[in-house]
């Protein structure tokens, strides 16, 4: 079961996961994103997380579903979301 995660709980998390992701191939952001009722978890298939005021998460862009392996769907307590992107590039 994923746990209600406030902002500080989920920065604080984002931080740990930035540096447990940092040189993998394929990540091309890291954010934070409130939790919204009917939000899609993931391109990866993972269940989304539940929403609430308070619920926050870690948004992980990736460029495919190889790399989106590699995202762990929690990192202390505070639920991930993958999102597959695919290249991003400058126009």
């Amino acid at each position: 079961m994923i746990t209600v995660a406030t902002i500080e709980q989920a920065r604080a998390a984002k931080r740990r996961l930035r540096e447990a992701l940092a040189g993998s191939q394929g990540v091309t952001g890291i954010g934070l994103a409130p939790v919204t009722a009917g939000a899609a978890a993931s391109d990866a298939g993972r269940e989304p997380p539940r929403a609430g005021d308070e619920d926050w998460c870690i948004r992980v862009d990736v460029v495919s579903s190889d790399t989106a392996g590699d995202v762990p769907a929690d990192i202390d307590g505070v639920p991930v979301q993958v999102c597959l992107t695919g290249e991003i590039s400058a126009l």
